[in-house]
């Protein structure tokens, strides 16, 4: 008899172990989003830089951010403006 209720002991810790692996396996890990930030949150950051440090204003550029890569677009007329980089 010891040996049947050590053999269903083992079956249920077994169970019990798949389980718990089962569930852990199931739970998303907040590492992987916070990798690369967004370009949402890029776009918002490049634009602010520009606005406060800089001095530009937001109509005097177009800003695009796709995949982690900003493009930025001066709307000027000036040649050495635009070489200076001053919209």
């Amino acid at each position: 008899m010891p040996l049947h209720s050590a053999t269903r002991l083992y079956g249920f810790g077994c169970l019990c172990a798949a389980a718990i692996f089962l569930v852990l396996l199931c739970v998303p890990s907040p590492a992987l989003g916070a990798d690369r930030a967004g370009d949402e949150f890029l776009s918002g950051y490049i634009a602010a830089t520009l606005e406060r440090d800089l001095g530009w204003p937001s109509d005097s550029y177009d800003l695009a951010v796709v995949g982690g890569v900003a493009t930025l677009t001066l709307f000027t007329a000036d040649p050495l403006r635009r070489e200076a980089g001053q919209p």
